[in-house]
């Protein structure tokens, strides 16, 4: 059985994972635009692992910044997150130390929680927010610093 029988029921799951997950920071469409390949085609179709063991979905979502984000008082700019999230059941994600297995109603069947695992694109993020970071530092005095020119000596040999 598909872990969404329906690819929508994908987008939702992470619409709400993210409405959820950043309310008070971001406020946005209550769904998530899927973007690439997910536009088109099921969710969980793009793998060759069985449908049921994981969905992914790349999304887009418009956003206002309304409250504090890692020390960033609201800004209230319009700004666009994107991201990928992958879905799985938690019976199959490895490292988790407490039982994810519970008993689910009628018949004896057994429900599985589900993970969500976000990756944003926090480096655009923080440029449409205009708090970037040049990770190269300063350098007053150069007169150290090597010629960028090609070496006659291979520095591996």
């Amino acid at each position: 059985m598909p872990m969404f029988e329906d690819p929508h029921d994908a987008v939702l799951a992470v619409s709400l994972d993210l409405t959820t997950g950043f309310a008070g920071t971001f406020a946005g469409p209550e769904e998530v635009t899927p973007v690439g390949r997910f536009r088109d085609q099921a969710v969980g179709t793009l793998s060759d692992l069985p449908s049921d063991l994981l969905s992914v979905v790349a999304w887009e979502w418009p956003v206002e910044h309304v409250g504090p984000l890692q020390g960033i008082s609201a800004t209230h700019r319009n700004l666009t997150l994107r991201g990928v999230t992958v879905i799985e059941r938690a019976i199959n994600v490895t490292g988790r130390e407490e039982t994810v297995l519970t008993e689910g109603e009628g018949e004896g069947e057994i429900e599985t929680e589900l993970v969500f695992s976000r990756y944003i694109d926090w480096l655009a993020l923080y440029a449409e927010l205009g708090a970037i970071t040049i990770a190269r530092p300063q350098v007053d005095d150069r007169t150290n610093l090597p010629e960028n020119v090609p070496h006659d000596v291979d520095p591996v040999q």
